[in-house]
């Protein structure tokens, strides 16, 4: 396997690459276009000396003659270095003066009208005309010099510049890297520092909040492990020490023993269940089949059950449900699961004498179904978590007003499984009303 390049190393080698060849396309775009102006002027020029000594030999003819046109012709040839001809129309040779090459004839000549007063009579050509590149050559070649010094001086500063940068940018990897490495070791709440580049700066933001997360959620796990311990150990004791009483003959078996077993039995099987149910919610499979339920007849027949253990706990069960409930589509399975979660809980927490209602309303787009008791009351920092698992806000976690825990976190993940949500607004000393809503 072949060894990766560092990212700092790419970075500078993808610059250098790229300015020497933006340099170079520089330098030969500003060469090219220098020459190119150069050619672009002297025609032009060419051009003006060329109907300059046509109209000095316009001026020669009309005053003295072709004698005249033939001196003219000769000293302007001398003066430039070059030669003229001059053609009839018909095109035959008129005169001839000059350093004349035939070879040069043709690209390097700039031809004119020759006019005898304001007619044509033929063309004058101006052959070899004085270059200014043997002049400029040397400025030309100062131009390329310092073009080739500012573009050594340009790419050492930006090459200097992008291993500055690289470096900049590839601390915040540097720094995620060894954080990464740290949390493999078994250290999870590790931290990077905040700084380089905005995405830097989110990147490491981001992973601060995942480190964070994953301690809390480990601590949690270790949590639940313990809580869970406690919530087993306590009735599996006390099913053992009624069982090696009855055994060693201390306790005799009668009804008040076998009640004690059957509940903290019942209890066994209901935390075993509840634990097993969340177990498969978390990993999406948990089954839930939806069906047309037409809410009030289903309500009625469901808290049947329900309003007659508020009655032996000698409390007052109160129904609001409206005669118009919507169809809704759910599991009723899951829902008459999530609702009895909610009534276990008014009931445990609602003194002898409280009240206890179940009502229903129903908007355009969801149906609420609510339980509301008289009980003690939430506080105010107790209630964002509630719907943890294993949280019980009776600090002193007895068993007859503590549960185990599940209830609620179990209600809510078959609700939300379904596309709904559950809630709970409470005052302290009034009750609480635990809700939760079903989709239309």
């Amino acid at each position: 396997m072949k060894r990766p390049f560092k990212l700092r190393w790419l970075l500078f080698m993808v610059t250098s690459v790229s300015l020497l060849v933006v340099v170079g396309i520089t330098a030969t775009a500003v060469e090219r276009t220098a020459r190119h102006q150069l050619a672009h002027y002297e025609r032009v020029r060419d051009v003006q000396i060329a109907r300059h000594i046509a109209h000095q030999l316009g001026v020669a003819d009309r005053r003295g003659g072709w004698t005249m046109v033939h001196e003219v012709a000769l000293e302007s040839a001398s003066q430039l270095g070059s030669a003229l001809i001059i053609r009839t129309l018909a095109g035959s040779l008129a005169l001839q003066v000059g350093a004349f090459r035939r070879s040069a004839v043709g690209p390097k000549g700039v031809t004119v009208p020759f006019r005898r007063g304001r007619a044509i009579v033929g063309t004058m050509t101006l052959v070899n005309p004085p270059s200014f590149e043997p002049k400029l050559s040397p400025v030309l070649k100062a131009i390329e010099r310092a073009l080739i010094i500012a573009a050594i001086l340009g790419l050492a500063l930006a090459l200097a510049i992008s291993w500055w940068l690289g470096g900049f940018a590839v601390r915040a990897l540097e720094h995620m890297s060894l954080a990464t490495r740290s949390m493999a070791e078994g250290q999870r709440e590790v931290q990077v520092p905040i700084e380089g580049v905005a995405e830097a700066q989110q990147l490491a933001q981001n992973f601060n909040a995942m480190t964070k997360a994953l301690a809390v959620s480990e601590r949690s796990q270790h949590q639940l492990v313990a809580d869970m311990a406690h919530e087993l150990r306590t009735p599996l004791s006390v099913l053992a020490g009624y069982l090696e009483a009855v055994e060693d003959g201390i306790l005799i078996p009668g009804s008040n023993a076998y009640t004690v077993i059957h509940d903290q039995t019942q209890h066994l099987i209901r935390l075993v269940g509840d634990l097993q149910t969340l177990a498969l919610a978390d990993a999406d499979e948990l089954s839930i089949q939806p069906e047309a339920v037409d809410l009030r007849p289903w309500l009625g027949q469901f808290l049947t059950i329900p309003s007659a253990e508020a009655k032996r706990l000698g409390l007052d069960f109160r129904q609001e449900i409206p005669s118009n409930l919507p169809t809704v589509r759910c599991d009723p399975d899951r829902l008459g699961q999530a609702l009895q979660n909610f009534l276990q809980n008014a009931f445990k927490y609602t003194p002898t004498g409280g009240t206890v209602t179940v009502s229903a309303t129903a908007d355009p787009s969801d149906v609420t179904i609510a339980v509301e008791d008289t009980g003690m009351g939430v506080q105010p920092g107790e209630l964002p978590y509630l719907f943890d698992r294993l949280y019980r806000t009776d600090p002193a976690r007895a068993r007859d007003t503590g549960g185990s825990g599940l209830g609620l976190p179990l209600a809510k993940k078959l609700i939300e499984l379904q596309g709904g949500q559950v809630g709970v607004d409470s005052v302290v000393g009034k009750g609480s009303r635990f809700w939760l809503k079903i989709p239309r």
